[in-house]
């Protein structure tokens, strides 16, 4: 279960309502969007920027989910989350989120903004 929040982004690995590992990062929706995306304009420069600082924060995380039995499967939303909506809308996926769907919409919102 991923949760991405105004302020930060919980990450819940396990099976059914079992969590092996959870973790949560201080990397928001309202807080990237504020510090990378000034004025709400998206380009190329703030979208690596925001990549590389969320990578940085989960990084040391990678281990303990790496070694949990769910992190080999896709991370799965809820059906009624607006990133699980695009996924489908475009037919990059079937609402599931995958690497191959966010690479999408990453490119996606790129070529929009250029």
């Amino acid at each position: 279960m991923v949760d991405i929040g105004g302020a930060s982004t919980e990450i819940i690995v396990g099976r059914g309502f079992t969590a092996d590992n959870a973790e949560s990062f201080r990397v928001g929706c309202v807080s990237a969007s504020l510090r990378f995306f000034r004025n709400g304009m998206i380009d190329r420069n703030g979208f690596r920027q925001a990549v590389v600082a969320a990578s940085a924060e989960v990084e040391e995380a990678i281990d303990v989910f790496s070694r949990s039995n769910g992190s080999k499967h896709s991370a799965r939303a809820a059906r009624s989350t607006r990133l699980s909506e695009i996924l489908r809308a475009e037919n990059w996926t079937d609402g599931t989120i995958t690497v191959e769907g966010l690479q999408r919409l990453r490119q996606g919102l790129l070529t929009a903004v250029t």
